[in-house]
Parts: C-alpha cells; structure tokens; sequence
C-alpha cells in the first residue's frame, strides 16, 4: 500500500515503576508487560539516502550502455526499497543500506542483463531474494522469468515484489 515509502512498527515503552499487586512480566527487562497498541511510523521517500540512491540508479544504464526507461527505473528503485524495508525484520541479504543494495544487488543485475542473450524464457535457480531473477524481468519484460527458492521467507518476498511491482513476466 505504501510502496515509496518505508514503514516500520514501534511499541511504545512501557513505564519502568512497578505498580502494586500486578505480577512482573517475565519477557520485558522492567518486569511489565508493555501496551498493547503500536505506533506506525511512516519514513517518507525525500531523505538523504533515497535521493543518492536515485541518483546512482538514474547513472548506472549510461554507465552499462543500457536502454532503460524511466518506468523501469521506477520499478528497480521500489524493488530495492522493498527489500530494504523486508531486510529490516526477515534476513533476505547481507546489504544493510539502500545504497548498498543498489550497488551490490540491482546494479550488478543490471550489468547481467545487458550481457544476456535475447532470449524468450530463463529460469533463476535458487534466486534468493529474486536477484537477479527481477531486475530481468523488469528490465526485459518480453522475456518470462521463473523464479525458483526452496526457502518459505525468500518466496514470499518474492511473490510480495512481484505482486507490488505488477510483474506479469
């Protein structure tokens, strides 16, 4: 619902006196058991790193002598922010910074992709978080990219990335 922004749930801490006749909590340091509301904080796309990284995003296709549009630059810059959000609660990579997931992840599948042969179909085995499985599909979209990970929480990922982006290849 939210796909340029970053989302993220915080609970409120919980008062730190202890209050007569309730029993301590066993799960919280303080001993009490924290409110049973959350917080929706909403981080919106202007800051300092979203702006560098569209930057690198927007010089990487001249960069690779790659014909990319701006729709696809788009879809490569919310697919790096998807997961960077999931990163940030499911481990789907090593890359803790939306920079570092553009250079390690979505420019490298970049470069891939202007090396691939055209080819109608191609299969990503064992694509983890989808890399670079979705660049591709993104980037080449007359091209039908099947996406193949054993792991439960990678898939789901995936399938979320797909759903967002409204990948049909």
């Amino acid at each position: 619902p939210f796909p340029r922004g970053t989302l993220s749930r915080r609970r409120p801490r919980a008062s730190r006196q202890a209050i007569p006749g309730i029993e301590p909590h066993p799960r919280t340091p303080n001993g009490l058991q924290p409110p049973c509301y959350d917080v929706l904080v909403v981080r919106l796309p202007g800051t300092n790193e979203h702006v560098e990284a569209r930057r690198l995003l927007e010089r990487a296709p001249a960069d690779l002598d790659l014909a990319v549009e701006a729709p696809q630059v788009e879809a490569l810059l919310c697919l790096a922010e998807l997961l960077h959000q999931w990163g940030s609660r499911i481990n789907l990579t090593g890359h803790k910074t939306l920079s570092a997931t553009l250079t390690g992840l979505v420019i490298e599948s970049m470069a891939l992709t202007s090396v691939l042969p055209n080819v109608s179909s191609l299969a990503d085995i064992g694509s983890g978080a989808g890399f670079p499985g979705l660049p591709i599909a993104i980037l080449r979209p007359d091209c039908s990219v099947t996406l193949v990970e054993a792991r439960r929480r990678r898939h789901h990922f995936q399938k979320a990335a797909i759903r967002e982006l409204g990948l049909e290849n």
